[in-house]
Parts: C-alpha cells; sequence; structure tokens
C-alpha cells in the first residue's frame, strides 16, 4: 500500500511539474508576440496548463501527509487553483464563439465565478462539489474540441494544429469523467497522467513548431537573393 501510495505521489508530482512548464512554455510565447492581449489564447491556455499542475502537486503532497486532507483545504483547492484552470478557458471561449456580445462578457464571467465560489464554500461534501463543479469544466472542454474540431475541418487558424487540440480535449475529458470513478479506488494519479498528457499535446498544438518553422522558411527564403543563371 505504501509503494501504491508512493507511486501516486511522484506520478502527480511529475505531471503537475510537466502542466506547470507546458503552462509557462505558452506564456513566454504569449510574451513574445509583437502585439499582445489578456485574452489571447496562448495566455489564457498558459494560465489553464499552470493552474491543473499546481493542483496535480498540491494533490501528490495531500496524498503522503504534506498537506492536510482536509475539507476546509478541499474547499480552497477548488475556490483557487481548480476554478483557475476553468475560468481562463471560458474567458478564452467566449471570445472565439460571442465575440459581437463583448459587453456582456463581464456578466458572464462574474455569474460564473460566483456559482463556482458558492458549491466551493457551501457544498455539504467533497463529492457533491464535485458534482456541482465538473459540469462546467466538461462544458469547457466540449466546446474547445467543437471549436478546433470545427478549424481542423475547415482548414482554418493555421497558426495552431486544430486535431492536436482536438485529441488533447478529448483526454483532458476523460481524466476529468476518470477522477470520479478512479478516485474511488485510489487511482486518481492515473487521471492526472492522462491530463498530462493531454496537456503536452495541447501545448505543442497551440505553439505549433512546424508553422513556426514554415514560416522562418519563408522569410529566409524572401530574403535570400536570387541567382541568376
Amino acid at each position: 500500500m505504501q509503494n501504491l501510495v508512493d507511486i501516486s505521489f511522484q506520478l502527480s508530482i511529475i505531471g503537475g511539474l510537466i502542466s506547470v512548464l507546458c503552462g509557462a512554455y505558452l506564456v513566454n510565447l504569449w510574451r513574445k508576440q509583437e502585439t499582445r492581449i489578456i485574452t489571447d489564447i496562448p495566455l489564457m491556455f498558459g494560465g489553464t496548463f499552470m493552474a491543473i499542475g499546481l493542483n496535480f502537486i498540491v494533490m501528490g503532497a495531500m496524498n503522503i501527509g504534506l498537506i492536510p486532507d482536509t475539507m476546509e483545504f478541499f474547499r480552497l483547492r477548488t475556490l483557487f487553483l481548480i476554478s483557475g484552470s476553468v475560468i481562463p478557458l471560458f474567458v478564452a471561449i467566449l471570445h472565439i464563439w460571442f465575440a459581437r456580445f463583448r459587453k456582456y462578457f463581464p456578466h458572464a464571467v462574474v455569474t460564473l465565478s460566483g456559482y463556482w465560489a458558492i458549491a466551493s464554500l457551501f457544498g455539504p461534501t467533497e463529492q457533491v462539489i464535485m458534482l456541482l463543479l465538473i459540469p462546467p469544466m466538461i462544458c469547457n472542454i466540449i466546446a474547445v474540441t467543437i471549436t478546433f474540431g470545427i478549424t481542423w475541418k475547415t482548414g482554418r487558424l493555421k497558426e495552431v494544429r486544430s486535431d492536436l487540440l482536438v485529441v488533447a480535449a478529448i483526454l483532458l475529458m476523460i481524466s476529468q469523467i476518470g477522477k470520479l470513478f478512479l478516485g474511488t479506488m485510489g487511482l486518481e494519479y492515473v487521471a492526472d497522467l492522462i491530463s498530462a498528457v493531454g496537456i503536452i499535446i495541447g501545448s505543442l498544438g497551440l505553439s505549433n513548431p512546424w508553422y513556426r518553422r514554415g514560416a522562418k522558411t519563408k522569410v529566409a527564403e524572401a530574403h535570400t537573393p536570387t541567382q541568376l543563371a
């Protein structure tokens, strides 16, 4: 049993560190952009991935007793860390799908934040809180899947790899649903690892090094003097 706990801790830490590093990488890509907007997709997804990673690390520390596994701490974790993986993604989805209704965005964000806070602070048990919070998380992931599924099929948004983002979203959905069942068997770290793999794939899809490499090649060719025969 102790070996299982140690493995769970190690895998949670590995998954958490991978997620945080991927998030930091995306935020750094955003910082290097010539024009930066607070709602840019790399920043929103970067913040989401870092929040997911920090949550993994905290959960791993809880599994070995470094952090107390109390109801009060669970409420704080859902209120700050888990919300940090949901609300930025929600903002990104609003800007992608409902740009014409921009003036209502603050109301939508306040509504989701209020619902999240009420569920986190007043839910009677961990199970009830997660049952209340998982639907918005799943809705976010479904919206991301549909969004990048459309851009994949239509060939739009060449700056990202929409196919990889669809795979990443599906893996994240599986991990979130899996937490409900795997947690009862002490195998929550399996869901964390699935999330980490999804985050790696998502980071590759968002950064799209293939597109950037191709763009640099085109620039270099444009500046190469033409040889006359």
